[in-house]
């Protein structure tokens, strides 16, 4: 098993990018990445990989790494969000293959670092290096703020 990289340090050549059947996979375009400040976490574009070749920006502002769920397809990706009140903050998104939607929830984090995504739980840490946070965040019963269709 790979070893899981940090908000600070990730790369496309681990096996969290690509879905446990091989069929997909996620593409960050490194050279877009930028820190959210600096030594700061990165974010920048992030493509899906569909089954068939093709690519789709999931979101222009993507942090990572992302956490494919155990028992399907399912993955969930940190999505960093800018507001004049509170600066950066992350929340989660959870790309949905069959129906080609990208589910955004509405609670927000500083920092995350997700770990493993089991049915509906997101397992991870929130904040990891500052005053860290342990986060289960589970999808079935979360506030959604929008959906995006890809």
């Amino acid at each position: 098993m790979d070893t899981l990289h940090t908000p600070w340090d990730f790369n496309v050549g681990t096996q969290q990018f690509v879905a446990h059947d091989h069929s997909q996979s996620l593409r960050y375009q490194f050279d877009c990445l930028n820190e959210i400040g600096m030594g700061g976490p990165l974010r920048g574009p992030c493509l899906w990989v569909m089954p068939d070749g093709k690519e789709v920006q999931i979101h222009a502002n993507c942090g990572g790494p992302p956490v494919w769920q155990q028992q399907g397809n399912y993955v969930a990706i940190s999505i960093w969000k800018f507001s004049w009140l509170t600066s950066w903050t992350t929340q989660i998104g959870v790309l949905e293959p069959a129906s080609k939607q990208l589910i955004l929830f509405k609670k927000s984090f500083k920092a995350l670092h997700l770990k493993q995504f089991d049915g509906c739980l997101i397992t991870g840490v929130d904040s990891p290096i500052y005053l860290p946070e342990a986060l289960q965040f589970d999808t079935s019963v979360a506030t959604i703020e929008r959906i995006i269709q890809l």
